[in-house]
């Protein structure tokens, strides 16, 4: 798809009008979506309410130059189990928009991203507003040096969502984050990924629960993390670049026993017998 001397290009809208209705099983396959200068007049593409489309090898050109610029990929409502399979997109706004939208409350569920590249993303590579177990396997996610002071990766209202085997560089502005964790974040695997060259890691931009961070790597970084990284249940294991152990303050047992409670990463503990006392170790009481 391109445009024309006179006009933007245009995008696929694959969508219901009906908010008790639904739309399924569209194959899209080989799209090149062109700027010829004059801009996009929308997002490459839109889905509402779709269930089951299976997009792959996707490219567009400069999503941002001339006209008004657009999103590359927006997916909200209740959207389910859409698949996007090797994408490239060059300087969205955002590339990939994962939202409620307006009408009926529901959001978008079994997404599906995988080996989806964003390169110069001017306020995220992927957004991700509202929705449960979406996932988002492999890509590169580059700045390029154009907009260095966002979240690569932004991740919020959320649960069940999984970022595995994404390269994140660049991102090294005031500001800048490989991923975001906003408000109301719970059930979040981050794993296998690469991250480089960004002003934080991960921003714990609110409370965010039940987030593992396992098996990645980090480095040229100004921070880890940022933010409330104590929420419950949030487990960090075998990064390499950045690994905190847990607390390494002493604690006094007494002659009554205490509680002790492990944070985020693993800790060691050392107990010392006393000849007077009997030690005792429980987990998980």
């Amino acid at each position: 798809i391109q445009g024309s001397a006179g006009k933007g290009a245009g995008g696929f809208k694959i969508w219901s009008s009906d908010d008790s209705a639904y739309i399924g099983s569209i194959i899209i396959n080989n799209l090149n979506a062109l700027n010829v200068g004059n801009g996009f007049q929308t997002p490459v593409l839109y889905l509402r309410r779709a269930v089951g489309t299976l997009a792959t090898n996707i490219v567009s050109g400069d999503l941002s130059l001339g006209g008004t610029p657009q999103n590359g990929i927006v997916v909200e409502n209740d959207s389910q189990g859409n698949q996007f399979v090797n994408v490239l997109l060059e300087k969205p706004v955002i590339g990939l928009l994962v939202q409620q939208g307006s009408g009926v409350v529901a959001t978008p569920s079994f997404t599906v991203a995988t080996a989806f590249s964003v390169d110069q993303p001017q306020t995220n590579a992927i957004s991700q507003t509202g929705g449960n177990y979406n996932s988002y396997n492999g890509g590169k996610l580059t700045s390029s040096g154009s907009v260095t002071t966002i979240p690569a990766i932004s991740i919020a209202g959320s649960t069940y969502t999984s970022i595995i085997n994404y390269t994140i560089h660049g991102f090294s502005g005031s500001g800048g984050a490989a991923i975001s964790l906003g408000a109301t974040t719970d059930k979040v695997l981050i794993s296998e990924n690469i991250l480089d060259t960004n002003t934080t890691i991960i921003n714990f931009a609110a409370a965010a629960t039940n987030v593992s961070i396992i098996n990645n790597n980090f480095s040229t970084f100004s921070n880890a993390f940022l933010g409330t990284i104590t929420g419950a249940g949030n487990n960090f294991q075998n990064n390499n670049g950045y690994n905190p152990v847990g607390t390494t303050a002493a604690a006094s047992t007494g002659t009554t026993g205490a509680t002790i409670t492990a944070g985020p990463s693993p800790e060691t503990h050392y107990i010392k017998q006393s000849a007077n006392f009997n030690a005792a170790v429980t987990k998980n009481t």
